[in-house]
């Protein structure tokens, strides 16, 4: 279970007073099962719309473009549709018009979440940061501007031709922007800390 949900599971029963409104059993366990990330449709398909006005070679509606999640609970589930924006503008436009819209959506760096709905939204949109893939080392040779659209395995290549090295993933197939997230554990880590640690 999603420690997220079971925590919430917990906030839910501690604060339940006798003769107050409680969540029924089956409403939670669908939190827990992801059953309840699902959208509105009607709500999404009108975002998606706008975003298609506004960035047709970034929009895939579902099913379509080259798509890839590393777990099979996210394959299984199905966006109105998938944006890939390319800059913080971009990403910026995507999400007031889905704020706007009021429209679900998950946000997709590596794909390597295993809980449902982590980075796929079951009728909803998911926006996939895979465009925003660049690494650019600073003059000073000191930091890195990496895209969170990349994995670990790309960054450590770019870099390799630097002779340089970065606090990033243990393994090289997860997201730059999910593992930096969730705190980040790098072989580095007793001397340098967490990834988390060394975003500037």
């Amino acid at each position: 279970m999603n420690p997220f949900f079971l925590l919430l599971l917990c906030a839910a029963i501690i604060h339940a007073q006798p003769g107050s409104p409680v969540a029924p059993l089956e409403e939670l366990r669908d939190l827990t099962s992801g059953k309840a990330l699902k959208g509105n449709s009607t709500a999404c398909d009108k975002a998606c719309a706008v975003i298609a006005g506004s960035l047709p070679s970034a929009l895939y509606y579902a099913k379509t473009g080259n798509f890839q999640l590393w777990d099979t609970k996210q394959s299984d589930l199905t966006p109105v549709c998938r944006v890939e924006p390319s800059s913080s503008e971009e990403v910026s436009f995507v999400l007031k018009t889905l704020i706007d819209t009021k429209c679900h959506f998950a946000v997709k760096s590596g794909g390597h979440a295993c809980s449902p709905g982590s980075s796929n939204a079951d009728g909803g949109v998911t926006i996939d940061l895979v465009r925003m893939n660049e690494v650019q080392v600073a003059k000073d040779r000191k930091s890195v501007k990496i895209g969170a659209g990349l994995r670990w395995g790309d960054v450590y290549i770019a870099l390799e031709k630097e002779g340089l090295m970065v606090v990033g993933g243990r393994v090289t197939d997860i997201g730059v922007g999910g593992l930096t997230l969730g705190g980040g554990l790098s072989f580095f880590v007793n001397r340098y800390g967490c990834a988390c640690d060394n975003v500037l």
